[in-house]
């Protein structure tokens, strides 16, 4: 997910699904602070 825009209290974001195509949404900034822990091969690497 990539923010491309911010205003107020609102975040619009971009992302590709699992089929690769885009999609979009705009977000309250409350939502996105929310932390996920994401693993990836890098960070697999780094253990």
């Amino acid at each position: 997910m990539t923010v491309i825009g911010i205003e107020g209290n609102r975040v619009k974001c971009v992302w590709t699904d699992a089929d690769n195509e885009p999609e979009s949404a705009i977000f309250s900034i409350d939502v996105l602070q929310i932390v996920i822990p994401v693993q990836t091969r890098s960070s697999e690497r780094l253990r």
